[in-house]
Formats: structure tokens, sequence, C-alpha cells
């Protein structure tokens, strides 16, 4: 997961700012990877209220659905709208719809806060979740940073 995930926060902006091409391979196991997460978070158990792991499919997926099911759709949908635009029909989309490649970047917006849930429950000292707070904001900004700098 973050290892696709780190692939779209530095391929993205380089993909939207050069139009980089012959990475249709990329693209296609990109989009298929992000396709199965989406139906895998429709089973995967989130912590409820009481701090127990909800396992019902019908709570799984009603918190997946009142969170992250309609960006992750929207982006999902886009990415597919791209590949069969750009890669398989071989046209240049209009800069309208390349801009809106940047709405990737909202997946890694939903590991880091995945893995800030994740280290709040996982550690238990204070200093380790201070520790991989600061982390995940740094690996944050660096992001962001990146980001900048190719749209520059």
């Amino acid at each position: 997961h973050l290892i696709v995930t780190v692939l779209d926060v530095i391929y993205t902006p380089l993909d939207w700012a050069f139009t980089v091409r012959g990475a249709w391979n990329l693209s296609v196991l990109r989009c298929f990877f992000w396709t199965f997460d989406l139906v895998r978070c429709f089973f995967t158990s989130e912590l409820n209220s009481e701090g127990l792991y909800d396992q019902k499919f019908r709570q799984v997926a009603k918190a997946y659905a009142r969170s992250w099911l309609v960006p992750d759709s929207a982006v999902l949908f886009h990415d597919w709208v791209i590949l069969v635009i750009e890669d398989l029909v071989l046209l240049e989309p209009p800069s309208a719809i390349r801009i809106l490649r940047l709405a990737r970047l909202c997946r890694a917006a939903k590991v880091v806060l995945s893995a800030m849930d994740l280290s709040k429950t996982v550690l238990l000292n204070p200093r380790s979740v201070l520790m991989a707070t600061v982390g995940l904001h740094l690996l944050s900004l660096g992001a962001c940073i990146h980001v900048l700098a190719c749209v520059y």
C-alpha cells in the first residue's frame, strides 16, 4: 500500500508537469491496484467508538461509505478515464482533466491519516506516538515540496 502511494506522490506531479510517455504499464498496474484496494476497503475492519474492531460487513461498509468511498471512487474513475483517453486512444486530454491528476494525491492524505490513527492504537508510549507523528508530518511536507517543485 505504502509503496504504491509513494509512487503516486512521486509520479503524479512529474506526469502532470512533463506528460511522461511510455508509462502505460505503470498506469495499468496502478489502476488495478487502486481498484482492488477500493473493494478491499469494504472488508477491512475499523475501530469503533468503543475501541473495538467492527467486523460485520454492513458496519464496515457503512463506515467506509461515510468516510473515503466518494473521494476514492472519484479519483479511481478519473484514473481509468485518463488511462483510456490518453494511453489507449493516444490523445492528449484537455488541461482541465490533466489538472485533476493532482487529485490522486488525496490518496497520500488517506494513507497518512490511517498511519496516524494506527500509531495511536499500536504505539502505547507517548514518545513513540510523537515520533511517528513528526515523521509522518515530515514525509507530508516533503511530498508537498515535491509537488510544488514539479508544478513550478
